[in-house]
């Protein structure tokens, strides 16, 4: 799976937890784990919580692993890096997009000369891009709101976690 900021590039091959959490739910790539550096940090698992070790030989992708006699549900752990990540993402100074596939209806159709030869009148199907931060203020990991618990929350500055942004 390719996405634009290459999140799932480290979930792919045999590198199973490419992440760990070293406080404040900050998390650190493998890659930036060196020999020199690989004692200045506590690693846990961003999902269970439980200790995780850098495994940096050089036969094997490097990797993080759960310490002997603990384990986790990988497909939680990729969720729960997942969430941190987005939330890590929408906390830097840049961009929050998405990218949406949209239609789009003449606003003039009376006077539309084409009007007439199309049975549904004159639509246009494409692509639009959004910066999120432009309608939202917040993202918050997990809020319920009432029943329903998102992984991530959007919040416009009213407190409202709501709609985006109608078709223009």
């Amino acid at each position: 799976m390719q996405t634009n900021d290459n999140i799932h590039k480290y979930f792919e091959g045999d590198v199973q937890y490419p992440y760990a959490d070293v406080g404040a739910s900050e998390l650190l790539h493998i890659s930036e784990v060196t020999q020199e550096n690989r004692r200045s940090f506590t690693y846990t698992c961003p999902y269970c919580k439980k200790g995780l070790r850098p495994r940096l030989g050089s036969k094997k992708a490097h990797c993080f692993a759960h310490k002997p006699g603990d384990c986790c549900e990988l497909d939680r752990y990729i969720h729960k890096t997942a969430e941190l990540l987005l939330k890590e993402k929408w906390e830097r100074n840049e961009p929050f997009e998405i990218t949406m596939r949209v239609r789009t209806e003449c606003k003039d159709l009376k006077r539309c000369p084409f009007n007439n030869d199309c049975e549904y009148g004159c639509i246009t199907e494409g692509t639009k891009t959004f910066d999120l931060k432009k309608y939202f203020t917040k993202c918050l990991l997990e809020k319920k709101i009432g029943e329903f618990v998102p992984d991530l929350c959007l919040i416009d500055e009213t407190g409202i976690h709501v709609s985006f942004p109608e078709k223009s």
